[in-house]
């Protein structure tokens, strides 16, 4: 009986704290939106008219990205293949393998 009164304990505490959930995740996408816009038009600038465009829509163009890493200064540089596609999903399975967290 006292497991369900803890329990029925746990979800009122839990739904009084939704406004501070709503409010992180508030903040956790006004951060991501402050790296995102940056690089949107690094990359947009990158691509110009060229065909990388449907290369990447497809998979990925290996040669723009060795050629952007090059060029790319500051956090532009972290922009790596891992970030997207399949590569997100390998890099983490490699991470779990190699014990990264």
């Amino acid at each position: 009986m006292k497991a369900f009164l803890n329990l029925i304990q746990g979800f009122k505490q839990s739904t009084a704290a939704w406004r501070m959930v709503g409010l992180l995740l508030l903040i956790n996408l006004l951060f991501s939106l402050l790296l995102t816009v940056p690089m949107y038009h690094s990359l947009k600038d990158s691509f110009g008219s060229s065909q990388v465009t449907e290369h990447m829509a497809e998979g990925f163009d290996y040669l723009w990205w060795e050629e952007f890493r090059d060029q790319a200064d500051g956090w532009e540089g972290t922009f790596t293949p891992s970030l997207i596609g399949k590569g997100a999903i390998l890099n983490n399975l490699e991470g779990l393998i190699q014990m990264r967290f």
